[in-house]
Parts: C-alpha cells; structure tokens; sequence
C-alpha cells in the first residue's frame, strides 16, 4: 500500500478504515452463522444468505480442524484469530507508512 496510498492522505484513510470496517462486520456475520447453528429451525430467509458468504471462509479451517464427536466444531476458533489477524494488520498499516516529509528531510541532509 505505500507505493499506491500517499501518507497522510484521505485514500489511506478510506482505504485503511475501510479495510478495518469489512473486518469487523465479518466478524459479526460469521458470529451470527455460529448462533444461528445453534437453532435447527432458524429462518432460512436469514441463515442461507449468511452462510453463503460465510462458509467459504469456514470451510478452510473445518478441513484442518475436523469436528469432535461429529458435532462439536472449533475450527471458527481459528477462523476468527485469523481474521483477527488481518483486522489488527490492517487498523496498524497507517502507522507502518513512512511520512513523505521524513525521505525529504533525510535526503536533503545527506
């Protein structure tokens, strides 16, 4: 991102905010998916949308992570560190971005 977003910018702010706004509302949908398997007779008008975008991301991790006694699932546990992962990633890129006045200053006391 610091060949394409400027520092100090509006773009990386969108772009970083952005980021770390899709994150967290996957979050949220991959809680709901996990609440919603909890309730057999959840309403499919809500389940089946959110299981569509979910369990492409879910199925990943339930091929390294096989149930427990062919019910109990953990592989969310690590579907969620990982996002988690990329959502802490993403909130930090900002700072990690060198600020166009420090490669000015530095060059010209060279």
């Amino acid at each position: 991102f610091a060949a394409i977003i400027p520092g100090d910018s509006l773009a990386e702010l969108v772009v970083t905010r952005g980021i770390t706004n899709f994150f967290s509302l996957y979050n949220t949908l991959l809680i709901v998916r996990i609440i919603c398997t909890w309730f057999p007779d959840a309403p499919r008008a809500i389940v089946n949308p959110i299981s569509t975008v979910t369990d492409p991301y879910l199925n990943l991790f339930r091929g390294l992570i096989p149930p427990l006694g062919g019910t109990l699932d953990f592989s969310p546990i690590l579907a969620f560190l990982l996002l988690d992962a990329f959502g802490n990633a993403a909130t930090a890129l900002p700072a990690e971005l060198p600020k166009p006045e420090a490669g000015i200053s530095a060059a010209a006391s060279s």
